[in-house]
C-alpha cells in the first residue's frame, strides 16, 4: 500500500466517523423537535425536576445526609444529561466541518495519486 493509499484510507475512516457524529446530532435534533421529548425531557426533567430538586436541597425535611446525597445525584444527573446532549451537538457541528475538509483532502490525494500514476505510465512508455 502506497503512502497516498494509506492517507486515503485514513481520510475515509475520518469521514466515516464524522458522518456517524453528524447522524447522531441529527437524531438528537429530531428528538428535540418531538412533542413527547419536549414534554418529558425538556420541560419536565430539565425544568420542573431540576427546580423541584434544587428546592428540596433547602427543605427542612431533607437535610439528612442520605436525602441530600440523593437530591444532589438527581441534580447532577440532569446536568450530565444536558451536557451529553450539548456534546452531541458540538461534536456534530465539528464533524460536519471536518467532513468538508476531509473531502477536500481526499480529492487532493486522488489528484496526486492520478498524477503519480500518469507519471509512471509516461515513464514506462518512453522506455
Amino acid at each position: 500500500m502506497s503512502e497516498i493509499e494509506r492517507q486515503l484510507h485514513s481520510v475515509d475512516l475520518s469521514i466515516e466517523e464524522a458522518k456517524r457524529r453528524v447522524e447522531l446530532a441529527a437524531a438528537l435534533q429530531r428528538l428535540h423537535e418531538n412533542k413527547d421529548f419536549q414534554k418529558i425531557i425538556l420541560e419536565n426533567y430539565f425544568t420542573e425536576e431540576s427546580t423541584r430538586s434544587v428546592m428540596l436541597l433547602s427543605d427542612v425535611n431533607t437535610q439528612d445526609e442520605h436525602n441530600q446525597k440523593q437530591i444532589q445525584n438527581v441534580i447532577l444527573g440532569i446536568g450530565q444529561l444536558g451536557q451529553y446532549f450539548h456534546k452531541i451537538f458540538v461534536f456534530g457541528e465539528g464533524a460536519a466541518r471536518a467532513i468538508e475538509e476531509d473531502e477536500r483532502t481526499r480529492e487532493e490525494l486522488l489528484q496526486e495519486q492520478l498524477q503519480d500514476e500518469t507519471d509512471l505510465y509516461e515513464a514506462a512508455t518512453v522506455n
